[in-house]
């Protein structure tokens, strides 16, 4: 469970650093479209291909975010189901040595 909860703070981290660094380019082409010569066709495209690269970092990002809350959603289940079959429950030394033997 340890781990699992672990992998999704990583995820977490990475999700965040992805949308950090898609803000990040959207203000960079904010700025580049203020300067952008929109007489040149070459120009305009590139600032579109850029546009368009963005846009499918956007895609992915929200395609990891939905992957990400339903694992979020599966680890908090496996908690709580955890949790409401041993709460109320005393601790024996003896469970732990049957655990250890059945490895």
């Amino acid at each position: 469970m340890l781990a699992l909860t672990n992998d999704a703070r990583s995820e977490k981290a990475a999700i965040e650093a992805e949308k950090a660094e898609i803000t990040r380019i959207g203000a960079s082409l904010a700025e580049q479209i203020t300067t952008l010569d929109k007489t040149s066709a070459e120009a305009v495209d590139g600032y579109n291909a850029k546009v368009g690269a963005r846009d499918k970092r956007i895609d992915d990002y929200q395609d990891r975010v939905t992957a990400f809350n339903l694992k979020a959603e599966s680890i908090n289940a496996a908690k709580e189901a955890y949790a409401k079959a041993c709460d109320q429950r005393r601790y024996d030394e003896r469970d732990l040595n049957d655990i250890k033997r059945k490895k």
